[in-house]
């Protein structure tokens, strides 16, 4: 394990970053409130946490040119404790859920979207709120969903209608697709509990 040396002490990583995490022993900080504040939140709202200590990925002149470097290039330990880290990662970490116990994933609602929300409050400069990315998402993520049911509502209409036929029988095969079409929405939508996107589907 790597080990780091804080006020004279030799510490793992666990230990160290439960350390930076809110300020240790013997240290004094500058504003210290503010500055423990979001590390005592990590602890509230993340229970279980597992530090881990990277150390710097190549030399002073690689590191100039990180983006170029292939994997042979870079620092052997850099590369153990990378792989030590996605070992723990692909055999911990739980689905990613929020509010409801809806999970997010790499398909339907996408955690990726979510990152993105994300990632953009914070280089705007806006405080980022979790919640607010959801909302964001939810709106991206049911409009995909009003679009896609709408094509496949017009496809099966193009496939199993064919012209000219009685208005009765247009009538059967509108309420199957519809059905149908309902069904990839409700698949796809997100968030949807005012039924606003479901509303805006049937009008269509």
């Amino acid at each position: 394990r790597l080990l780091q040396q804080l006020s004279g002490w030799l510490v793992s990583d666990d230990l160290g970053g439960e350390d930076a995490g809110c300020g240790g022993p013997g240290l004094v900080w500058l504003h210290t409130e503010q500055y423990n504040l979001p590390r005592r939140c990590l602890r509230q709202f993340f229970a279980v946490r597992k530090c881990f200590v990277f150390p710097r990925p190549a030399s002073t002149q690689n590191m100039r040119r990180m983006e170029e470097l292939s994997e042979k290039e870079l620092d052997s330990e850099f590369l153990e404790q990378a792989n030590t880290f996605c070992h723990y990662v692909y055999n911990n970490a739980e689905p990613k859920t929020i509010s409801g116990g809806r999970t997010i994933t790499g398909t339907g609602v996408s955690l990726g979207n979510l990152a993105e929300v994300y990632i953009e409050a914070i280089s705007s400069g806006n405080v980022p709120c979790l919640e607010n990315a959801v909302v964001s998402l939810a709106k991206i993520q049911n409009v995909r969903a009003v679009e896609r049911a709408m094509q496949f509502y017009m496809t099966e209409m193009l496939s199993i209608a064919p012209l000219p036929m009685r208005p009765e029988e247009l009538s059967d095969i509108h309420k199957i697709a519809e059905k149908k079409a309902i069904e990839v929405f409700i698949t796809m939508a997100f968030n949807d509990n005012d039924q606003m996107y479901h509303q805006e589907l049937m009008v269509h």
